[in-house]
């Protein structure tokens, strides 16, 4: 960390990981404040070497070349675990895996835990997706959802904004009336929601029309699932084409049907859409955008001894 501005104030940063240089990082007037009352008592030590005064965290030592450099990464460690067993007010017990309570383990603080509690708070605050992925750095929200559990009332709402869109292979519009009624008797599929009881009391095992969905009266789908529709236009396509020198034409003329039933839902999808005000239509792409970042995020790393918590702190002066 390198420069604080005025106002807007940020910190201005390299990523070295990343090779980015430069980067600039939003921070609360009140991070700037503790940021400008450590360099203000920087200012007034005496003996930093010269070299290295302009630095926010200069090396601890007093001589020689390193004196001149910023705090290495195992000194900055160092310093950090001293800061934390100073800590006086921390919980005893959290909640732990299934809501039992446990002892709270300081080791659990690491420095890293910070970056995960950061992209944690920016997420609880209903920050856009891809405002979480630039102020992470990340080259992908996928990589930014990883840091994050999206709380269930969140999917909820995305859920329920984006049903709005609901229709039915002709186009009718299929919004639930019932929200709560709606997810008893539906289940998902690959490319929608079916509501045919059968499959929905079979979890989606139990297709009469052998997941062929846009044949299919049963058939519900939203905005939510174009991009599932579109690659399976892409799939369908392909396999047709592969498949017109060796099959028979009803083979053929079955997945040319298919293709064309998909491509009409697709069609009469993108006009809902255009129906929508400009809001709406906003309000609907960032709760795709979440429902979609969670249907492809890399899964939870499992519990192990010391997993990473949440940081159950606002830490004050020792």
């Amino acid at each position: 960390m390198s420069h604080i501005s005025s106002t807007p104030h940020f910190i201005r940063y390299d990523a070295t990981k990343t090779g980015d240089i430069g980067l600039e990082l939003p921070i609360h007037h009140s991070t700037a404040n503790i940021i400008t009352a450590w360099l203000d008592r920087l200012n007034a030590v005496t003996d930093i070497e010269p070299r290295a005064a302009d630095l926010m965290f200069p090396s601890l030592s007093g001589f020689g070349p390193a004196a001149r450099k910023p705090i290495t990464i195992s000194g900055y460690h160092a310093v950090y675990w001293r800061w934390i067993e100073r800590i006086k007010n921390l919980p005893d017990h959290i909640q732990g895996p299934g809501g039992a309570a446990e002892t709270f383990d300081r080791s659990r603080l690491r420095l890293y835990s910070w970056r995960h509690t950061y992209a944690q708070r920016l997420s609880d605050n209903n920050t856009a997706p891809d405002v979480i992925q630039e102020l992470m750095n990340h080259k992908r929200f996928e990589t930014s959802a990883g840091y994050i559990r999206i709380n269930r009332q969140r999917k909820a709402d995305a859920i329920r904004i984006v049903d709005r869109t609901t229709i039915d292979r002709h186009g009718a519009a299929q919004p639930p009336h019932s929200y709560p009624a709606y997810a008893r008797g539906s289940v998902a599929t690959p490319l929608g929601l079916c509501t045919e009881p059968t499959n929905v009391k079979a979890g989606g095992q139990a297709c009469p029309a052998r997941s062929k969905c846009g044949g299919c009266t049963y058939f519900r789908a939203n905005v939510s699932h174009l991009p599932l529709i579109d690659a399976h236009i892409v799939a369908l396509t392909t396999d047709l084409e592969l498949a017109r020198p060796i099959a028979d034409t009803w083979v053929l003329e079955s997945l040319t049907a298919e293709i064309s039933s998909y491509r009409k839902i697709r069609r009469l999808l993108a006009d809902t859409k255009t129906r929508l005000s400009p809001a709406e239509q906003n309000e609907i792409d960032r709760a795709t955008e979440l429902l979609q970042a969670l249907s492809t995020a890399p899964a939870q790393a499992p519990l192990t001894a010391v997993p990473l918590k949440l940081l159950p702190l606002t830490p004050k002066e020792a």
